[in-house]
């Protein structure tokens, strides 16, 4: 069993998705996961994740699954919820980037505090070289339905609007039944309500720890986020 998994979708990414693994696979913390999800796109990414599989060092922790059709990105993170042999589930897109620290920094929080989840900032680098930092303040929470009360009494909320850049345990996940709607236009809103309302523990960091790369494809889900947020 490995202590955490990282969930990469691929769809048309081919222009990213080697970077992004490479990235991905220079985590400092060894025991990982790398769980990539096909969305039957049409390009040439799988064949480029097939191929670092096959030649990098941690190959042999890279397993991949396929749909059987193109089923959105609400299908392809409840297979990897189902799917995920970790302990913990971190979710990464198939073209940002993460630190190299990054899984070892958040294990440690979620293993030292028997968290629900763990959560870090991020920076967003827009597609004219702009860059803006979503930062958390510091905040353990580890009553039941705190954060529920924090986040809805803040003015701008205090989870980011997405679902990267958070460990979660697997076992609360699955316990609580915790998934995207496949039903829905965007998925992350409606899962974070349910994560907000099940929490009984978490902890947010200020580390920016995720760095978005913001292509034309993401600009409408990145403003439906941050209304959101």
């Amino acid at each position: 069993m490995y202590e955490v998994t990282i969930a990469i979708p691929i769809y048309q990414v081919e222009e990213f998705i080697e970077n992004t693994m490479n990235n991905a696979l220079s985590q400092s913390f060894q025991s990982i996961e790398y769980l990539i999800i096909d969305d039957c796109g049409k390009d040439n990414s799988l064949n480029i994740v097939e191929n670092i599989k096959l030649n990098h060092p941690r190959g042999e922790n890279i397993h991949i699954i396929k749909t059987d059709k193109n089923s959105g990105i609400a299908v392809v993170r409840n297979l990897a919820i189902d799917h995920a042999k970790g302990k913990y589930l971190y979710f990464m897109d198939g073209d940002d980037e993460i630190s190299n620290d990054c899984i070892e920094l958040l294990h440690n929080f979620i293993s030292k505090y028997n968290l629900d989840f763990v959560s870090a900032s991020y920076q967003k680098i827009e597609l004219n070289g702009h860059v803006t930092c979503k930062i958390h303040k510091e905040l353990h929470i580890n009553q039941p339905n705190s954060l529920a009360k924090l986040h809805y009494r803040s003015h701008n909320g205090l989870l980011h609007g997405t679902m990267c850049n958070i460990l979660y345990n697997i076992k609360w996940l699955r316990e609580n039944n915790i998934k995207c709607n496949p039903g829905t236009l965007y998925e992350e809103p409606e899962f974070l309500i349910q994560l907000i309302t099940h929490t009984k523990s978490c902890y947010l960091l200020p580390n920016i720890t995720y760095y978005y790369k913001l292509r034309n494809k993401n600009l409408s889900l990145f403003a439906y986020i941050e209304y959101f947020s």
